[in-house]
């Protein structure tokens, strides 16, 4: 007796615990619904990015390439006397603040005293041209930066930074 009580409750067990396709199709159902409704809550045409890029915007009556980032200057740098300014020409992007310095001390080489490091509150690392006040002013040195032959950058740079506790 002991034996086949075993022998059923074995049964049972192991025929209890199967999964079938009805258990499969079941949870695939679940998932699918999750995933609809996850997009769904998402508005069409977002496309999720890792980084901001830079937007065509018109500033004072001068079209440039703008991102609006919060930033501050790397603390061991001295890139200008006084706050950061409301235009900034970035000509380098990096990750490490050593190769962000190194393209700076390049660019105070090649003449430009503006030449400094930023840092993102994500820990990348912007190397700026030069620090200006006016739009005008940007889009000429922009002008020289574009035709300097001597830098290499790859898109989307250079492009115009402005410090997101400036207003436009």
């Amino acid at each position: 007796m002991k034996k086949i009580v075993t022998l059923l409750i074995t049964l049972v067990v192991l025929t209890g615990c199967k999964t079938t396709e009805a258990n499969y199709r079941a949870a695939y159902e679940v998932a699918k619904n999750k995933k609809e409704k996850a997009s769904e809550a998402m508005p069409e045409g977002v496309v999720l990015q890792k980084y901001d890029l830079p937007k065509l915007m018109i500033i004072e009556g001068d079209s440039l390439m703008v991102l609006r980032s919060y930033v501050g200057k790397v603390k061991e740098e001295n890139m200008t006397s006084g706050g950061l300014k409301k235009f900034n020409i970035v000509v380098g992007e990096f990750k490490q603040v050593f190769n962000a310095k190194q393209m700076m001390s390049r660019l105070k080489e090649k003449g430009y005293s503006g030449a400094g490091v930023l840092e993102t509150n994500r820990k990348d690392y912007y190397v700026v041209a030069d620090q200006l006040d006016t739009a005008k002013e940007t889009k000429d040195v922009l002008g020289k930066v574009m035709s300097d032959t001597s830098l290499i950058m790859r898109e989307p740079l250079p492009f115009v930074l402005i410090p997101a506790n400036f207003r436009l």
